[in-house]
């Protein structure tokens, strides 16, 4: 066996574990995650950084905080930035902060368009 025939036959074997018939290994086509579109996605996106308001974090106390360090520390940022010191450290910090916020955001979008599509679903 070559080298392309052995990688050949690993991919068919992984898509048959996956359920993926042929068919779709030669038009591209992958299942999708069930509960989750594109529109859904896209929203929870949008969502997630409207959820940065100070005013929505609120009902959940400890992004409320992780976001307010997240601020200070942005400013901090920008304050050794202009002073002309290292910014490498805080800068991580700040970007890890920031994208903790957004990421948990995301999540629980995510988790609202789902149950909002299941309860739309059950309505009909």
């Amino acid at each position: 066996m070559t080298v392309e025939t052995k990688s050949a036959t690993a991919t068919i074997q992984r898509a048959a574990e996956l359920g993926l018939k042929s068919r779709d290994l030669q038009t591209g086509r992958q299942k999708t995650v069930a509960g989750l579109s594109t529109d859904l996605l896209g929203r929870a996106i949008l969502d997630s950084f409207r959820k940065l308001d100070p005013r929505t974090l609120w009902r959940n106390p400890v992004m409320f905080v992780v976001e307010i360090v997240a601020l200070l520390t942005t400013i901090l940022v920008v304050r050794d930035a202009i002073i002309g010191t290292s910014v490498l450290f805080s800068a991580q910090i700040a970007f890890w902060l920031w994208f903790t916020v957004v990421f948990a955001n995301f999540a629980e979008a995510v988790a609202e368009g789902r149950g909002k599509a299941q309860a739309d679903g059950r309505g009909r």
